[in-house]
C-alpha cells in the first residue's frame, strides 16, 4: 500500500507535466478567436501546409542520408580492420556533446556566403540537409552500432561454406539483422529532424519549418492558436514514429548467444571505409572546431584578427549569468531525474504486482513524453503552467524550466534504469528478507551498486542534455533565467556571431568536461 500510494504520488506531477500542456494546445487551438468553423480550413491552409511538406520531406531525406553515413561508420568501426576505429568510436559522439545548432554554425562559417573553405549559398535546403544530417548523424550511429556487434559470426561462416560472396552475405544475412536497427536509427533521425529548432533557425532562411513557424507565430506574432494548430501537425510524425517503435521494441525473438564476430584483416576493404569514416568525422569535427576558431575571431568575415573579447560576452546583456543558469539547470535536472527515475524504476520492476493498477498510469505517464517534441511540450507549458502561483517570479520561472526539462527528457533515463533493474535477479529481495533486511536496505545496499554505471550513464544523459536544450525553453525563459544554448542562438539571430560562437564554445566545453571526468571515475 505505502509503494502504491508512493508511486502514485510521483505519477500525479508527471501527468500533469504532459496531460495540461497537451489539453492547453488543444483548447486554444478550438477555442481563439477564429470561429470552429473556420479552424480546419486554418489546419489546410497554404501556409501550413507548405510548413509541413517541407518538413517532412526534408526530415526524410535527412533521416535517409543519415542513416547511411551512420552505416558506413558503425561498419567500419565494428566489422573492419581499419586503422584508427577505436579513436572513431570516441570522435563520432563528439556533437552529442554541443548545443544542436553548434554543427549548423560552423557550416555557416565553413560554407556560407564568406565560408573558409567554399564559399556557397548555403540558407534554405542545402543547409537544412547538411546541419541535419550532422546533427543525427551520431545518434544513426550509435543505433546501428550496437545492431552490428550482436551480429552472429557463426551465420557468416554458415554463408561463407554454402558459398554466398559478400554480396548476396550482405543482402541475405546483415540486412536481415539489421533489419529493426534501420528503422529505428532512420525513426530516431527523422523525429530528431523534424523537431529542432536549432538548425532550421540558423539554416532554413526562406524555407518554412514546423518548429521556426510555431515559434514565429508564438513568440513573433503572438497568435497562438496558430501556433497551436501547426503543434498538432508537428504531433503526428512523432507519434507515427513513436507507435513504430513501441510495435518493434514489442517484437520480441528468441534468439542463441550470438557468437562474437571474427574480423580478418582485408587491406582493400580496411583502406577503403577506414578513409571514407574518417572524411565524415573529420566533417563533423570541422564543423564544431570551425565554431571555436571563430569564437576568437573580431567580427567576422570583415575583421578576422584574433581576440579574446567575445569571451567577455559583453554583447550579450545577459553576461555570464546564462553560463551559471545552464550548470544550474544541469546539476538539478541530473540529480532530481537520476532520483525519480531510479524509485520509479525501481518500484515498477521489483515491486510490479504491489503497485497495480497504479503502475499501468504510471508507465503510460513515463512512456507519453517521448512521443511529444520539446517545441510542443515548451509551448504547452508556456499556455499552461507559467500561469501558476508556484511558477510566478525568478525562482518560479527557475522551478518552470527544470520541470519542463525533466518531464522533456524523463522517458529515456527511466527506460535505461528499469532495462538494468530487470537484468538482475529478484532472488536479491528474497534474500535479503530471509536475513532480516528490508526492501529498502537491500535496494540501497545491493541493487544500487549493482547499477552504478547505468545510474552515471543516466546522470550524463540528464545532464548534458539539460546543459544543451533548446526547442522548448524558447518558450519559457526569463531575461533572469536564459540558458547558454538560448542565449547564444539568440546572439547569433541578432548577428552578434562571436558572442554566439564564444557562449556555444563555453556550453560545449563544460560538457566535454563534466563527460571526462565521468569518465575518469
Amino acid at each position: 500500500m505505502v509503494m502504491r500510494g508512493l508511486l502514485l504520488l510521483l505519477t500525479i506531477p508527471l501527468a500533469v507535466g504532459i496531460l495540461f500542456p497537451l489539453g492547453a494546445l488543444v483548447g486554444e487551438a478550438f477555442s481563439g478567436t477564429t470561429p470552429a468553423g473556420d479552424v480546419l480550413g486554418m489546419l489546410l491552409s497554404r501556409p501550413m501546409l507548405r510548413a509541413v511538406g517541407n518538413t517532412l520531406w526534408v526530415g526524410g531525406l535527412t533521416a535517409l542520408l543519415s542513416t547511411v553515413l551512420g552505416g558506413i561508420l558503425a561498419y567500419t568501426m565494428t566489422m573492419t580492420k581499419a586503422p584508427g576505429r577505436k579513436a572513431l568510436g570516441l570522435l563520432f559522439m563528439v556533437p552529442l556533446l554541443a548545443p544542436s545548432f553548434m554543427p549548423a554554425m560552423g557550416l555557416v562559417y565553413l560554407f556560407g556566403n564568406y565560408g573558409l573553405l567554399f564559399p556557397t549559398s548555403l540558407y534554405g535546403v542545402p543547409g537544412l540537409l547538411a546541419g541535419g544530417v550532422l546533427f543525427t548523424l551520431p545518434h544513426t550511429t550509435l543505433q546501428l552500432s550496437l545492431a552490428f556487434r550482436t551480429l552472429d559470426q557463426r551465420l557468416l561462416d554458415a554463408a561463407l561454406l554454402l558459398g554466398s560472396g559478400a554480396a548476396r552475405r550482405f543482402r541475405t544475412v546483415l540486412l536481415p539483422h539489421l533489419r529493426d536497427a534501420l528503422v529505428n536509427a532512420l525513426l530516431i533521425a527523422f523525429v530528431l529532424t523534424v523537431t529542432d529548432f536549432g538548425v532550421p533557425k540558423l539554416l532554413g532562411g526562406n524555407v518554412p519549418m514546423l518548429a521556426t513557424e510555431i515559434y514565429k507565430y508564438a513568440i513573433g506574432l503572438a497568435d497562438f492558436q496558430r501556433a497551436a494548430l501547426l503543434s498538432f501537425w508537428l504531433m503526428v510524425p512523432s507519434l507515427l514514429a513513436f507507435g513504430t517503435y513501441t510495435l518493434l521494441s514489442r517484437r520480441k525473438e528468441e534468439r542463441a548467444t550470438p557468437q562474437a564476430l571474427r574480423i580478418e584483416p582485408n587491406r582493400g576493404r580496411d583502406v577503403f571505409f577506414g578513409g571514407l569514416s574518417w572524411f565524415i568525422v573529420a566533417g563533423m569535427l570541422a564543423s564544431i572546431g570551425a565554431v571555436v576558431l571563430a569564437s576568437f575571431v573580431k567580427a567576422w568575415p570583415y575583421d578576422r584578427a584574433w581576440t579574446l573579447e567575445a569571451y567577455s560576452l559583453t554583447s550579450l546583456s545577459y553576461g555570464f549569468a546564462p553560463v551559471l543558469n545552464s550548470l544550474g539547470l544541469a546539476f538539478s535536472t541530473a540529480v532530481s531525474g537520476v532520483l525519480l527515475a531510479w524509485v520509479t524504476s525501481v518500484l515498477m520492476t521489483r515491486h510490479g504486482p504491489s503497485v497495480r493498477p497504479v503502475g499501468v498510469l504510471f508507465h503510460a505517464a513515463a512512456l507519453l513524453p517521448m512521443a511529444v517534441p520539446g517545441t510542443i511540450l515548451g509551448l504547452g507549458f508556456a499556455m499552461s503552467l507559467s500561469g501558476w502561483e508556484i511558477f510566478s517570479g525568478v525562482w518560479g520561472n527557475r522551478l518552470l524550466v527544470l520541470f519542463n526539462t525533466l518531464v522533456h527528457l524523463f522517458t529515456v533515463g527511466y527506460l535505461t534504469l528499469s532495462t538494468s533493474l530487470k537484468a538482475l535477479p529478484a532472488t536479491y529481495e528474497a534474500a535479503g528478507l530471509l536475513l532480516g533486511r528490508g526492501y529498502t536496505y537491500t535496494t540501497m545496499r545491493v541493487l544500487t551498486p549493482l547499477c552504478g554505471r547505468p545510474l552515471r550513464e543516466t546522470f550524463a544523459y540528464f545532464f548534458s542534455n539539460a546543459l544543451t536544450t533548446i526547442s522548448a525553453l524558447v518558450f519559457l525563459y526569463s531575461p533572469e533565467t536564459i540558458t547558454g544554448a538560448v542565449a547564444a542562438l539568440q546572439s547569433l539571430d541578432a548577428g552578434y556571431l562571436a558572442s554566439g560562437a564564444a557562449m556555444a564554445t563555453i556550453i560545449f566545453a563544460l560538457n566535454v568536461a563534466f563527460r571526462g571526468l565521468l569518465i575518469r571515475n
